[in-house]
């Protein structure tokens, strides 16, 4: 098994491994994309995994810089930082990852010989051709028939979301800017490859491929993708300036040309887009990383917990924009394993920096040596073009968190690799393997099987999510359980099953059972800083009667996210139903409060009404907590200060039959009941689910107001929809005895 190869044998297995890799990348920048689905990302760390047993199984030798050696203690000092994180389990699927990029970043670094780093180059372009290539089909044609469609099946809500994308590009990615930062990694590899070839049907094909990807890259709109794009050819135009003795110029016109239009295009974009939209962008992320520096602040050593920003941010957010990213790496690896992780980031990426232009230097010096100091080497421009693509990538992580993308950051340290590769086409001896790498790979097949069961757990919790919004209940009910078998320590397995055990007892109209509050506790033990899992564990345990564990929990869900309405109507809705009308009231006016910081006052009725339809929208909230001041206010017997609060949520959504019912309510309460039966009846008429109660009510106001047979007849027609409606049935009868005259 471990025998050693010979150097014919040893060429081809690292063909294969780079084969294998490019594949690997290439199929996550396709698929995952910016996708955050942890399912994915465990299939990306058990094939990494793979592919490293395959080397260290095969006799391939390995050797360690101390680029690797930075990166390994970056790894340790964030595994570290997973004792005290707030999230444990995601922690520590986070440093998975992690230990993916470190082995795919040294694999690529033992790969000498010219053939395999052309190998690894082209597969690199090739992956970014086909990636621009679904971004820009995508652009002009997938969008705009999926938009027709939504449009046609009367799906507003998520054709309004595509509308607000259909202007930019971002392919198989969560974002455009995602897709733009993948790009910029692409083009200084094709740049280099571009001038590092002779053929001329190879120069054809990489001019092409970069005619796509910059095609891609414009179509993205993503401005600080092209400031970092514009830093990465200016490290191509440096490094080709250094060379000695007298060089092709042809290579440094093109860069020189391309340097020059960057800046233009740059001014263009934005110019030609609104200067308020691109200011509203700029001050969200100033938003988020006042936050990021607040949980800095907060936890300056270990930090919070690798991949626990999204958690962690909401109890420190400073405005309105919420992100699970804090669109600055660096801040959000502060705020993530604190300041000692940083600065270990920070200095690995230094040093890798720094061997790469070792590298670039050493094979410069030898193509002098080889072409008798006449042009710098082809080589050397290839390497080139790979420290360029490092430098657009953490530049443009200054805005963005494409180091949080398995899609772009398995191409990082592919690149990486390559980048801080030795010069010499010379492969070490292979020797015969000893006790530490026998040791090694019985610790990497054994961390392969947890990785397995993650992977099938939250396969199924997936599943389970999807099958959840499609209200095909026993069938989520079933994966959840079979993820939670798998994987029992994934809370949002926990968090989905409560969920769905929720809608059986509604849908059945049964009382919850104890196994409902109890799952979703179980979330809240393995996320303890996710306020949404406080507040319907706030529900469940309100519904079962436990008033005071109720309670408790929505002050805490108040607690960790004290800028989400949502949670605080929820939290009014319980006081209203405890009866505790002036607590309620308190509640609901301070999630009102909320509505300037979210821009209420700044929007249009008509654009809120819009923003409206997205259910778990901050301005659907408020404009439900405006109803909830009302509803209260009537039980207070306040009823000029409940038509105040009706008064403001018709100004966020218009007429609606809910307001118009409070007010009937109010007018009833008045004294003016004819008025106030005019108003049932229409709220009547116009609703499209009989609800007795509301015709009842309709009823009560024409007796009220002498209008008798047509409260009969309104009755009638009650207990021909709902004959067990007592209320209908006893008003009836009290009718009919009292007024033997009117019509049966």
């Amino acid at each position: 098994m471990f025998e050693v190869a010979d150097e014919k044998g040893l060429n081809r297995r690292l063909a294969i491994v780079v084969v294998l890799l490019g594949i690997l990348v290439a199929t996550a920048a396709l698929v995952s994309g910016g996708s955050i689905f942890r399912d994915t990302q465990a299939a990306f760390l058990a094939a990494v995994m793979a592919v490293f047993l395959i080397v260290a199984a095969t006799g391939i030798p390995i050797r360690l810089t101390l680029a690797h050696k930075a990166f390994f203690i970056f790894l340790i000092i964030a595994l570290v930082a997973v004792v005290s994180s707030v999230w444990v389990v995601e922690s520590l699927q986070e440093i998975g990852l992690i230990v993916g990029y470190l082995i795919i970043f040294v694999l690529m670094s033992n790969i000498a010989g010219e053939k395999r780093y052309r190998l690894a180059a082209h597969m690199i372009v090739l992956a970014g051709v086909v990636v621009a290539a679904v971004g820009i089909y995508q652009y002009f044609i997938t969008n705009v028939a999926q938009l027709k469609s939504l449009e046609s099946m009367g799906h507003d809500m998520l054709a309004r979301q595509l509308a607000s994308m259909i202007n930019r590009a971002f392919g198989s990615f969560s974002s455009a800017n995602g897709f733009a930062g993948y790009l910029i990694l692409i083009i200084p590899v094709a740049i280099g490859l571009l001038i590092y070839e002779r053929d001329i049907r190879l120069r054809v094909w990489l001019g092409l491929a970069l005619a796509t990807i910059s095609a891609a890259e414009y179509f993205a709109f993503s401005k600080g993708s092209l400031l970092a794009l514009a830093l990465a050819l200016g490290v191509i135009i440096i490094g080709g300036l250094l060379k000695t003795g007298r060089s092709k110029k042809a290579p440094l016109v093109l860069l020189f040309g391309l340097a020059a239009g960057t800046p233009l295009y740059i001014l263009w974009t934005f110019f030609s887009g609104r200067i308020s939209a691109v200011a509203t962008n700029i001050g969200g992320r100033v938003e988020l990383w006042r936050g990021a520096w607040q949980l800095i602040i907060k936890r300056p050593i270990l930090g919070s917990g690798p991949g626990t920003f999204g958690t962690e941010i909401t109890q420190h957010q400073v405005g309105s924009v919420y992100s699970p990213y804090a669109h600055n790496t660096y801040l959000q690896m502060g705020a993530e394993i604190g300041l000692v992780g940083l600065a270990a980031f920070i200095t690995a990426m230094v040093i890798i920096l720094v061997f790469a232009w070792k590298r670039f230097r050493d094979s410069r010096l030898e193509g002098q040596v080889a072409d008798k100091g006449r042009e710098i080497s082809r080589d050397a421009w290839l390497r080139l073009g790979l420290i360029a693509s490092l430098v657009g990538f953490l530049a443009h992580n200054f805005v963005d968190y494409t180091w949080y993308m398995p899609g772009v950051a398995l191409t990082f340290w592919f690149i990486a690799g390559l980048a801080v590769g030795p010069v010499s086409d010379l492969l070490p001896t292979a020797k015969k393997p000893t006790g530490p790498r026998y040791a090694l790979i019985t610790i990497v097949a054994l961390s392969l099987i947890p990785v397995l069961f993650v992977f099938a757990g939250e396969k199924y919790n997936v599943a389970g999510d999807n099958l959840r919004e499609a209200y095909e209940l026993k069938k989520a009910k079933k994966f959840y359980e079979e993820s939670l078998q798998l994987f029992p320590y994934n809370a949002r397995a926990h968090d989905g099953l409560a969920q769905t055990l929720y809608a059986e007892a509604l849908a059945a109209n049964e009382k919850l059972g104890p196994e409902v509050a109890g799952q979703e506790l179980l979330a809240v033990k393995l996320r303890p800083s996710w306020a949404f899992y406080e507040a319907r564990a706030g529900d469940y345990l309100g519904q079962q009667g436990q008033d005071k564990a109720a309670l408790r929990h929505y002050q805490k869900a108040i607690a960790l996210n004290p800028l989400e309405p949502k949670i605080r109507v929820k939290l009014g809705n319980f006081l209203y139903r405890e009866g505790r009308f002036k607590e309620a009231l308190a509640v609901f006016g301070s999630a009102t409060d909320l509505g300037e910081i979210y821009g209420a006052s700044r929007h249009t009725a008509a654009a809120i009404a819009r923003a409206r339809q997205d259910i778990n929208g901050p301005l659907t909230s408020i404009a439900i907590a405006y109803m909830g001041e009302a509803r209260t206010n009537i039980a207070l017997h306040e009823y000029q200060a409940a038509l105040v609060s009706i008064e403001k949520n018709e100004a966020m959504v218009d007429d609606n039959l809910e307001t118009l019912y409070l007010r009937a309510q109010i007018l009833e309460k008045q004294g003016s009941y004819k008025k106030a039966a005019a108003i049932y009846k229409r709220v009547v008429d116009e609703m499209t689910i009989f609800n007795p109660k509301v015709s009842f009510r309709l009823a009560k106001s024409l007796e009220l107001s002498g209008q008798v047979d047509a409260a009969v007849e309104e009755l009638e027609e009650i207990l021909k929809k709902a004959p067990t409606y007592k209320p209908a049935s006893r008003l009836r009868k009290r009718l009919l005895m009292s007024n033997p005259g009117s019509k049966t």
